[in-house]
């Protein structure tokens, strides 16, 4: 982002030269998880499908008095592993956007999911403010545009379709302009609380530090292996792009 900012100034005669070439590059950190093979894919969704079914228990293995866990998480996760998706978009495809019935199911994404943000106040060391926040986003809202700025057409594997049309059947939210994961009162969902749900369930396990961007990457180098790497990070032009993940079937389907 500094890179892109003082590059203008330098276009624009402010600055002689760009001071972030000089500049080095963090070190990722070790162990950090940045895409899945697709075996750890298939683990990565049998995980969240074995905590979506399960239900808490006592020491004695008997189930405790309450609600089953919700399946949003792994399904949103199925979702992105899909179709390659950010999450505010994926959060944003509504049933109008989804086509299960034709010949080559799609969904259309076309939008994204703006969360609320604000700048905390400025205070000096004895904790006294010096300087009122701004509230950039006041609250969650649908954004008819993507964070690329376009809008792509992506055809299904079959993992997903089956997801969605068992999710549609399931809903009483199935209007044509409802999210595709919608709560409890058919509002959208929030990404930071998915994101949070989702650390939840995989911390202390061999896929700590996934997060819903893992799961792009993770589409991201498949496709790049299957199609070029010129493919993988392309904005889609034509309008209509479409893309299959293939990979993620299981043997024989």
């Amino acid at each position: 982002m500094l890179g892109q900012m003082f590059a203008l100034a330098v276009r624009h005669g402010a600055l002689a030269s760009n001071p972030m070439r000089e500049v080095e590059r963090p070190r990722r950190r070790e162990g950090e998880i940045q895409r899945l093979t697709v075996d750890q894919a298939r683990a990565f969704l049998a995980d969240t499908a074995a905590h979506a079914v399960g239900h808490a228990v006592d020491k004695q293995g008997r189930r405790i008095a309450g609600k089953g866990r919700t399946p949003d998480v792994h399904e949103l996760a199925l979702f992105l592993l899909a179709t390659g998706c950010r999450i505010g978009e994926a959060l944003a495809v509504t049933w109008r956007d989804v086509d299960l019935s034709g010949d080559v199911p799609t969904v259309h994404v076309a939008a994204t999911l703006v969360e609320p943000r604000k700048q905390a106040p400025k205070k000096d060391r004895a904790e006294n403010v010096i300087e009122e926040g701004c509230v950039f986003v006041e609250r969650l809202h649908r954004k008819p545009i993507t964070k690329g700025g376009g809008e792509r057409t992506l055809i299904l594997p079959k993992a997903g379709v089956e997801m969605l049309n068992e999710r549609r059947k399931r809903t009483m939210w199935r209007r044509l302009d409802d999210p595709v994961f919608a709560n409890r009162t058919g509002a959208i969902l929030f990404p930071d609380n998915h994101r949070t749900k989702l650390r939840g369930i995989i911390d202390g396990t061999a896929f700590e530090g996934v997060t819903p961007h893992t799961l792009r990457r993770t589409v991201g180098t498949l496709v790049a292996h299957e199609a070029g790497l010129e493919v993988a990070p392309r904005r889609p032009r034509p309008r209509r792009h479409v893309h299959h993940l293939a990979a993620l079937r299981r043997p024989g389907t």
